[in-house]
């Protein structure tokens, strides 16, 4: 009976102790943030940044605007460019379409989309996840690495 219990314990000790690694591991500022097109704000402003939101294979979108291709887009800053492609590949195939964008890009953009759009229209939510996930890589006076 008692080595039973001291399974359980040990089973729970493993489950905490994969949980803690796995929220450390997807913060630590190696690991790309990966968004939704559409977190980068309408297609009229993130197009000259990122594309437009139809996969990139094509040569335009759906005559419908409501509908859109699952583009995603990959923020990074420590990792070459190199290895971010070979971790997020774009695949026809598989119907896979991400965009690349470095931090410090992703920053100047936010900044600018701000100066032009009203603040209703911000995508402040986005900016607070990059804030978040990049937070040990920022300074918290400028939110510039």
């Amino acid at each position: 009976m008692r080595t039973i219990a001291n399974l359980g314990f040990w089973f729970l000790a493993l489950i905490v102790l994969a949980t803690t690694l796995g929220g450390c591991a997807t913060r630590s500022p190696e690991m790309p943030l990966v968004l939704n097109y559409s977190e980068m704000g309408p297609q009229i402003m993130a197009h000259e940044i990122i594309g437009y939101e139809w996969f990139q294979w094509h040569t335009h979108g759906d005559p419908d605007p409501r509908k859109t291709d699952p583009i995603m887009v990959v923020i990074y800053d420590k990792l070459p460019f190199s290895e971010i492609r070979k971790r997020y590949p774009v695949s026809q195939k598989d119907l896979l379409d991400y965009r690349y964008l470095n931090l410090q890009k992703a920053l100047l953009y936010l900044d600018r989309y701000a100066q032009q759009f009203p603040a209703d229209q911000l995508p402040t939510e986005t900016s607070r996840k990059i804030t978040a996930h990049f937070s040990n890589r920022l300074n918290p006076e400028t939110r510039k690495p």
